[in-house]
């Protein structure tokens, strides 16, 4: 996530909070998993939450680390469609397993998809979601 979608968030008044990607390359990726892990379980003490909404192509394993530790958590995954054939697509049944819900957004595209995401059944398929009609 960008952070300029957590200034779009904060003037809709939702509270949101950062975590810079492990692309920054801040820290190596085994620490930065640990990292998410562990500010996620303390959001989720914080603020009361039951359900962790993850954003993305495939869930990092420190979002699914949070969920072994706090697994009172519905943990969903709004999962982008329109996957490019790619070896990825192999552990997307098992990614799916791991969470609670699967939600994935619609297409203007959809038509053309031919990706691993296609014909999948896990999925609650919604409207394109924009804040913009």
């Amino acid at each position: 996530m960008a952070y300029s979608v957590v200034e779009v968030a904060r003037a809709l008044n939702l509270e949101c909070e950062y975590v810079p990607g492990r692309d920054k390359g801040l820290m190596l990726r085994k620490k930065w998993d640990q990292y998410l892990r562990d500010r996620l379980v303390a959001l989720i003490d914080e603020t009361g939450a039951s359900v962790v909404t993850f954003d993305g192509v495939v869930p990092y394993p420190g979002i699914v680390a949070a969920k072994f530790q706090r697994p009172h958590i519905n943990l969903v995954w709004i999962r982008r469609g329109m996957w490019q054939k790619k070896p990825q697509g192999v552990l997307l049944g098992l990614q799916s397993k791991l969470m609670d819900y699967v939600i994935e957004p619609g297409d203007v595209a959809s038509p053309a998809d031919t990706g691993p995401t296609k014909d999948r059944k896990e999925a609650l398929v919604v409207e394109p979601v924009t804040l913009y009609r």
